[in-house]
């Protein structure tokens, strides 16, 4: 634009810039705007807006300062933003919309309200040349089809842009018709998020929609339902027909109802849907076939038949493919327009998903628990119900679900006093015992059957074999402990013994007792050294290692960590980190405890240790114990038992029959000092060196001495040596038979 100064008698001619200022389009754009640069004419955009559409990150802030003086005005198209969220425009274009929404009423009250003042008070909202115009902007998770004035009866005139509708004009941008025209903000320098205004503007503007020929935009939206057109009623019911036939009728309607009602079609389009076909096949029993259509839709949608007891029908009529063909013919013609619009609506009336907004893993609900595999369920239902669809569309189906779905880790298994089991949900401290639902939140499904007067008397008599009776009720308060969602009593387990002692089998008691979905096996060193072990503890009841490494723990705080339920950061390969609070127990047995650094109170009074003792010989053991105790009736009595435990446990707020830190703290110390002598004192497998027994026990002793650790005797000490593959035998020594431990050299 030119403008003349003069001074001193000269008139100079300069052009001064017109263009948007570059701070106000970084505002526009941080607002979350998908910027266009428009010309001097203010219609005319001054680069192709196309790929800004498709792009969602088109514009980098270097790219658009860089750029900034092509923006003589500025628009914005619609579509996903950069943040994944759609955005959209209500264009207010006629005064009977304007008087719709300037005298609203809430459900039973009296008084109105403003919807424009509403918008303008939460959301960036511009004011056209039109008296009665206004721009009103928002995102959301959700994609819709836009309303155009081409939808819209005479005098009712609105539009919803969405989508590859064009682009709109922000202000500070002078009007197309009239440059001395400038539009202004009215609203916030933010964009409202908001999954249900598109549905309330619909249903506050149905009247506003046209019900002819030309468009089925009302029937479509504001009702919530689709009204099929007859030419589609007559295509559907010939896909349909071969398949209506005597012996599968009731259950060809129940499937079909239970789909089209998922998928938001009609009542009376399934009922005009069933009546062609039973008319053409003579069906005696329309009457009978029409209740069954009026009692499915009486229903919540996402608990009738779906697609997957539609197929088992025609496959009952039919092979696979063809059942999968006329499924996918079924949804060929019900689905209206893109299938990234009716597929995910279709899909999440046949699943629950939920989303974990930290790393953004999808997880669907499988009846009874929460399972990992949300993503790969939506891919497969994704082909089965639209058969061309392509791989883009997929990932845009499988995005649109996880966005509607987010929801917060923490609400998972958040009440430890509520066990999912095999058939329900009880509350440990009420008796309340209820059936499944998708409303509560859960990962975690123990597979046991609640049977309150089962008995388990083959896994008692176990534990008295195996364990020292004062050691039974301690071990039945942790397997109660192991599936209370919580750590706040701070133990882990060890079990200590040589073999054939029971300790094994005890471990793979407690594992099929939780359910080996709920077990990992993780230990304690992998824990500190592999930074991908501590995901695996997510969502389980109990880590399990048999038969530790008696290498040296380096670093226990990870696993008071651990014992403690402390919040702690987690990781899996190729996915983003999260935080979570630990409640599984931590689960070992070994010959010998792992040699540790930590001497202090805070590590010892983690631990319950079990001495198992008692040696199974030859002719005792029962090889095929594990399948008794794992009965189906075995482990329901040993839930009730694990439950009265548990009771007690906190009522007392302690495992008050364990052994107290100080005991704990000798007997670990006593376990492993033979561990630490041989770290310390000996080497081994070394070739032609062998050491006199007497004299390593004899070294031992002065060891335990010096370091205050209490020694055990002559012959627990060899049973202990040789359990680390050093072998005993008689050699000549100096002329005397003497027994040696071969390959073992003292320092």
């Amino acid at each position: 634009m030119l403008f003349c100064f003069c001074e001193g008698g000269s008139c100079i001619l300069t052009q001064v810039s017109d263009n948007i200022p570059t701070e106000e389009l970084l505002k526009l754009h941080e607002i979350g705007f998908k910027l266009v640069p428009l010309s001097h004419d203010a219609k005319t955009p001054a680069i192709e807006w196309t790929p800004i559409y498709e792009n969602p990150d088109y514009w980098t802030l270097e790219k658009l300062m860089g750029e900034s003086h092509r923006f003589n005005n500025v628009a914005t198209t619609f579509g996903k933003t950069r943040h994944g969220l759609y955005l959209y425009e209500l264009d207010i274009d006629s005064e009977a919309v304007y008087n719709i929404l300037f005298n609203l009423k809430h459900e039973g009250a009296d008084e109105t309200y403003s919807f424009v003042d509403n918008a303008i008070k939460t959301t960036y909202v511009t004011k056209p040349r039109k008296p009665n115009g206004f721009h009103i902007y928002w995102l959301s998770s959700l994609q819709h089809e836009p309303i155009l004035t081409k939808d819209c009866r005479p005098g009712f005139e609105f539009e919803i842009k969405s989508g590859k509708t064009g682009v709109s004009s922000l202000p500070p941008s002078t009007h197309r018709n009239d440059a001395s025209f400038r539009y202004r903000s009215f609203g916030q320098p933010k964009l409202f998020v908001s999954d249900e205004m598109y549905d309330r503007l619909i249903s506050v503007l149905a009247e506003c929609l046209r019900t002819d020929n030309g468009s089925d935009k009302r029937a479509t939206i504001s009702s919530g339902t689709i009204e099929l057109k007859d030419i589609e009623i007559e295509l559907f019911s010939q896909v349909i027909l071969p398949y209506y036939k005597n012996g599968c009728r009731h259950s060809l309607v129940y499937g079909l109802s239970g789909v089209l009602h998922k998928s938001s079609i009609s009542k009376h389009s399934t009922i005009a849907l069933v009546e062609i076909l039973a008319v053409k096949q003579n069906d005696e029993e329309l009457r009978s076939r029409i209740t069954t259509v009026e009692e499915t839709y009486q229903k919540d949608a996402k608990l009738v038949s779906g697609n997957r007891y539609l197929l088992d029908v025609l496959e009952s009529r039919t092979d696979v493919t063809t059942a999968k063909d006329v499924l996918n013919e079924t949804y060929r013609i019900i689905g209206k327009g893109s299938c990234t619009l009716w597929l995910p609506k279709a899909i999440m009336t046949e699943y629950t998903f939920k989303t974990m907004r930290d790393n953004h893993e999808i997880w669907y609900y499988d009846g009874k628990v929460y399972v990992n595999q949300g993503e790969s369920v939506i891919q497969k239902l994704c082909e089965l119900m639209h058969s061309k669809i392509k791989t883009h569309e997929v990932t845009e189906v499988v995005n649109h679900i996880s966005r509607r779905s987010r929801v917060d880790r923490s609400k998972f298994d958040s009440n430890p006093d509520i066990l999912n089991l095999d058939n329900g949900l009880l509350n440990i401290h009420t008796g309340e015992f209820t059936e499944h639902s998708s409303d509560y939140l859960s990962f975690v499904r123990i597979p046991i059957k609640y049977d309150p007067k089962a008995k388990c008397p083959e896994i008692m008599k176990f534990l008295h074999e195996a364990l020292k009776p004062k050691d039974i009720l301690t071990a039945l308060e942790f397997i109660g402990y192991c599936i209370y969602r919580s750590a706040k009593y701070e133990k882990a387990m060890l079990c200590i013994g040589g073999g054939d002692n029971g300790k094994g089998t005890f471990l793979k008691l407690i594992e099929h007792f939780v359910g080996a979905n709920n077990v990992s096996h993780v230990s304690l060193q992998d824990m500190n050294e592999d930074r991908f072990s501590i995901a695996r503890l997510y969502g389980k009841l109990i880590i399990t290692y048999a038969d530790l490494p008696s290498e040296k723990l380096k670093y226990t705080g990870i696993f008071k960590m651990l014992c403690s339920g402390d919040f702690i950061r987690a990781q899996k390969k190729g996915r983003d980190p999260f935080d979570f609070t630990n409640f599984a127990k931590l689960i070992f047995s070994a010959n010998q405890i792992p040699q540790s650094d930590d001497r202090t109170y805070a590590y010892f009074k983690r631990w319950i240790i079990f001495h198992f003792e008692y040696t199974f010989t030859r002719n005792c053991r029962d090889t095929n114990l594990i399948h008794k105790l794992s009965a189906e009736t075995e482990l329901s009595g040993l839930l009730n038992l694990a439950l009265i435990a548990l009771k007690k446990l906190i009522k007392d707020n302690e495992f008050i029959y364990a052994d107290d830190i100080k005991t704990v703290e000798e007997n670990y110390l006593k376990d492993s000092a033979i561990v630490q002598f041989l770290s310390d004192k000996c080497i081994i497998n070394v070739s032609e060196k062998d050491c006199i027994a007497r004299d390593l026990y004899h070294a031992y002793i002065a060891y335990c001495k010096s370091k205050k650790f209490a020694p055990v005797s002559d012959n627990v000490f060899g049973m202990e040596i040789q359990a680390h593959n050093v072998t005993k035998q008689r050699r000549r020594v100096k002329g005397s038979l003497e027994y040696c431990y071969l390959g073992v050299k003292l320092c």
